[in-house]
């Protein structure tokens, strides 16, 4: 996006600078001032657009989920005073907000689960994943707004969503209603943000942004996301990123007849994710015994 060094920004401007002032020193060197300042502005804008995707430890995770309650709590004050004051749409922004921060304690959660390392290609990306998710607007609004993991958690060995799906990208669609004018495709006329949502509709959506910090402060109390569950969560569950598990793994492949590379890959995952499934099971059940969920 931006040049890698002032040489490179440079480069395009210098052929046009020397035809253009030919001997001009003075010309020359306010130009070449000029660029070198361009380059510190874009290098200052690049590093605060450049995004986190390496690992965190405990502590960070834990601090992480507390920033989010923090600021789910302080949107969703925000988000009330509006809805008093008859400010439906913005009202309803803050609260899609508010799910939102909700939805991003259940990514951080998960990470608990990873070693803290990307020593291998599979930790790199799966950390990858879980940034991905947490900076995607469809998947933590869909996280946010049901009760994902306690006996759910149990039940489904942990929910999977596609963050690219149709109904993801819908259920972000209402959130940009509610900040942008835009033209529809089916009615063929302005949509302005003032008409997304009544009080009613309005109310819904502040309503589960409400259940869901509720049912975070629950979680809390009960010290769900306590340093001591999420160290036994990772101590349960990072096991499944083993070199043994893969040692494993591909002993089971080994038996079968997929020869294929596609074949092989999509059972190697169907594999994983009975493996992850039943620390998932594992840890929930460490849970109910301590105390945690009940």
């Amino acid at each position: 996006m931006f040049p890698k060094s002032i040489n490179d920004l440079k480069e395009p401007f210098y052929s046009f600078i020397m035809n253009r002032i030919g001997d001009d020193k003075e010309q020359y060197e306010w130009t070449d001032r000029y660029i070198k300042d361009e380059y510190n502005r874009n290098q200052k804008i690049e590093s605060k657009l450049k995004r986190y995707f390496g690992p965190l430890n405990l502590e960070e995770i834990h601090q992480g989920i507390t920033h989010c309650y923090e600021n789910a709590k302080s949107l969703l004050d925000d988000s009330m005073i509006l809805f008093g004051s008859e400010r439906y749409n913005r009202a309803t922004t803050l609260s899609f907000g508010t799910i939102e921060e909700i939805g991003k304690i259940t990514i951080l959660h998960e990470m608990a689960e990873l070693p803290n390392n990307i020593d291998s290609d599979v930790l790199k990306d799966k950390w990858k994943e879980k940034w991905n998710n947490f900076n995607n607007h469809h998947y933590k609004k869909a996280l946010g707004k049901q009760e994902i993991w306690t006996d759910k958690l149990a039940l489904y060995g942990g929910i999977s969503l596609d963050p690219m799906s149709k109904e993801m990208k819908y259920i972000d669609s209402y959130r940009q209603d509610t900040l942008y004018v835009n033209f529809s495709a089916v009615e063929k006329n302005w949509v302005l943000p003032k008409d997304s949502f009544d009080r009613d509709g309005s109310e819904s959506i502040l309503k589960i942004a409400k259940e869901g910090v509720e049912r975070t402060s629950h979680h809390i109390s009960n010290n769900l996301y306590s340093i001591e569950s999420l160290k036994i969560r990772n101590e349960i569950c990072s096991l499944i990123y083993s070199q043994e598990t893969e040692h494993e793994i591909n002993i089971i492949l080994e038996k079968l007849d997929s020869k294929t590379k596609e074949k092989r890959l999509k059972v190697k995952k169907n594999i994983f994710i009975i493996k992850l499934s039943e620390a998932r099971f594992k840890y929930f059940k460490v849970l109910k015994e301590k105390g945690f969920v009940k």
